[in-house]
C-alpha cells in the first residue's frame, strides 16, 4: 500500500462511521417524534402535555448530544486529514 492510499482508506473509514452516526441520530429523532405525537394525541390536560413534551425534549437532547459531538469530531478529523493529504 502506498502512502497515497492510506488517507483514502482512513477517509473511507471516517465516512462509514459518519454514516452510522447519522443513521443513529435519525433513529433517535424518529423515536422522539413518535413519542411527541403520542403525547399530542393523548387526552391529557394541555399543561400536563407540555410538561411531558418538555421532559421528552430534554431527554432527546441528552440522548443525541454524544452522537452530535462524535459527528463533529469525525468532521474535524476528516477536515484535518484533507489538509494532510
Amino acid at each position: 500500500m502506498t502512502s497515497e492510499q492510506k488517507p483514502r482508506v482512513y477517509s473511507d473509514q471516517i465516512n462509514f462511521v459518519m454514516r452510522e452516526v447519522l443513521q443513529t441520530l435519525s433513529n433517535i429523532d424518529f423515536a422522539h417524534q413518535v413519542e411527541i405525537e403520542k403525547v399530542e394525541n393523548s387526552r391529557s390536560d394541555e399543561a400536563l402535555k407540555e410538561y411531558i413534551k418538555d421532559k421528552l425534549r430534554r431527554t432527546h437532547q441528552q440522548r443525541r448530544q454524544p452522537y452530535v459531538d462524535l459527528l463533529n469530531e469525525l468532521r474535524w478529523q476528516q477536515h484535518q486529514r484533507s489538509f494532510a493529504a
